[in-house]
């Protein structure tokens, strides 16, 4: 099984809905399993995006496949909630993004996939939650912990790029059992 961290923004409509739905989706994916969900924080727009102030958080899963399949998946999810991608548009107002952020120590660079996220060292609405689960991992191909990168990061970006956590958490819905009752009995 593979450590894996994904983030999770939006800034259309119930943003703090659109994030637990991907959430509860990422959790029905075959071979994924929950580890922690960071605090949800509020975040300006950055990179010359639009809309609404964006609402992000990061999952830490594990999953047994390989990232491609991880990858599929969460694009198909992200259609499924109404996300459209156009051609060159990256920076438009979204009900939901899903990036895979980190997938074990992997650095694949095949196109669509890019892992490490090309650009998470530069943004405190990756950083940060990252940070509130995983100060102790080392980004790939380097010998930095995460907390450190953020702490660099902060110096650099925090006239520009306003963050803030909020109180309302993420509530994390999981998938129902199988229809086979195998967890009968044990909330009896």
């Amino acid at each position: 099984m593979t450590n894996v961290y994904i983030g999770l923004g939006s800034n259309l409509g119930d943003r703090k809905s659109f994030i637990e739905e991907a959430i509860a989706q990422i959790l029905t994916i075959e071979g994924v399993e929950y580890v922690r969900v960071s605090s949800l924080y509020e975040t300006s727009p950055t990179d010359g995006a639009e809309g609404d102030a964006f609402y992000n958080a990061v999952l830490h899963v594990t999953f047994p496949g390989n990232a491609y399949d991880l990858f599929t998946a969460t694009q198909e999810i992200e259609r499924e909630m109404g996300r459209e991608r156009a051609d060159g548009e990256v920076y438009i107002p979204r009900e939901i993004d899903i990036d895979i952020l980190l997938f074990g120590s992997e650095i694949i660079n095949s196109g669509a996939l890019v892992i490490p996220h090309p650009r998470m060292s530069n943004r405190l609405f990756v950083l940060v939650p990252l940070c509130d689960i995983a100060t102790d991992i080392e980004f790939p191909g380097t010998e930095q912990y995460m907390s450190d990168i953020l702490e660099a990061t902060v110096e650099k970006v925090k006239s520009v790029q306003q963050i803030k956590q909020l109180a309302n958490q993420i509530e994390v819905r999981f998938p129902e059992e199988d229809s086979q009752g195998n967890d009968e009995g044990e909330n009896s």
